[in-house]
């Protein structure tokens, strides 16, 4: 638990709703007390990437298949945020954008998230391998 109120409310709820659907959880959480970003920012980054982390394991049929880790902490004055999850298929993508997979009212999410992390002047990286799909977020703490 950190200072965070929001946020720890936000990943609690969302990795107890992925465990509800059977998606494997390996988290680790250390969220500095003070942080020069709005909790407002950091729950919209972690919620679109929780949410499309646990919609991603649910369209894989079989449980056994389904993870998701987290991982937050600090590294060298920047705070560090990592969710990879289980994939199916490649995400779809349009140049350096990845689209929606739920349609074109869709897709908004990694816009936000990338909208809030330049704000602070932070890097947002997204991979994709066969099976795993990860997005790491390093922010300036300083």
């Amino acid at each position: 638990r950190s200072g965070n109120v929001m946020a720890d409310a936000i990943v609690n709820s969302k990795l107890s709703l992925a465990k509800a659907r059977d998606i494997q959880i390996n988290a680790k959480a250390a969220l500095p007390k003070d942080l020069p970003i709005s909790q407002v920012d950091l729950c919209v980054i972690l919620g679109n990437l929780l949410d499309n982390a646990i919609e991603a394991c649910l369209r894989l049929g079989d449980p056994k298949e389904r993870f998701l880790r987290l991982y937050i902490d600090v590294f060298k004055d920047e705070l560090y945020l990592s969710v990879s999850n289980a994939s199916g298929q490649a995400p779809r993508r349009l140049g350096l954008r990845y689209l929606s997979s739920k349609g074109p009212t869709h897709g908004f999410g990694l816009a936000r998230v990338d909208k809030v992390v330049q704000k602070y002047g932070g890097h947002v990286n997204r991979q994709h391998e066969p099976g795993v799909f990860a997005t790491e977020v390093l922010l300036p703490l300083s």
